[in-house]
């Protein structure tokens, strides 16, 4: 039996007749209460005043939230300051706790902010702070239906398909 790597839909250990890579996921600061914070989501600079002056700030207990507290403070030398404001939350979504005003500032992928009712979505942390979840498909050598696998991954990757992938908040990264 493979196994699977839990941020993407590719098996560990195993040679691949077909990879394609078909969407990345970044992380976006998610305050519902500050407008001011729209231009956190452009510029490192400002990124590091919101969080700074923010008085709560939750982030995920995903790989996105990892990052989050082992780096992105880290990188904004913010770690000591924000230390006792800013929270993991577990197994509910980040915006969850933030649209309900539990947090002022949240920090998720885009993906599973956008299902959640009452959040707003302010913008992507800067690309020179991104960490990016790849999302993968591959065809093991060996598998039973190789050519409608290989369908499969052409119609996901196909530029007909993309509106949909960055809809639910991934970015494209399909080469069709």
């Amino acid at each position: 039996m493979p196994r699977f790597h839990p941020c993407a839909l590719i098996t560990v250990e195993h040679q691949y007749l077909e990879k394609m890579h078909f969407s990345r996921g970044p992380v976006c600061v998610t305050p519902v209460r500050w407008a001011g914070a729209r231009a956190a989501s452009r510029v490192r600079s400002a990124l590091r005043q919101t969080l700074l002056h923010a008085r709560s700030i939750a982030y995920s207990d995903s790989a996105s939230g990892v990052y989050v507290e082992r780096e992105l403070f880290k990188r904004l030398g913010i770690e000591e300051q924000v230390k006792t404001r800013a929270r993991m939350i577990p197994k509910i979504p980040v915006a969850s706790v933030v649209a309900t005003g539990d947090y002022e500032v949240g920090l998720q992928q885009v993906s599973e902010l956008l299902p959640v009712k009452g959040a707003a979505y302010v913008g992507k942390i800067p690309e020179s702070m991104q960490s990016v979840t790849r999302f993968a498909a591959g065809i093991p050598v060996g598998a039973q239906h190789p050519k409608e696998a290989k369908a499969l991954l052409d119609y996901l990757a196909s530029p007909a398909v993309q509106p949909e992938v960055t809809s639910t908040g991934l970015d494209s990264v399909a080469t069709h």
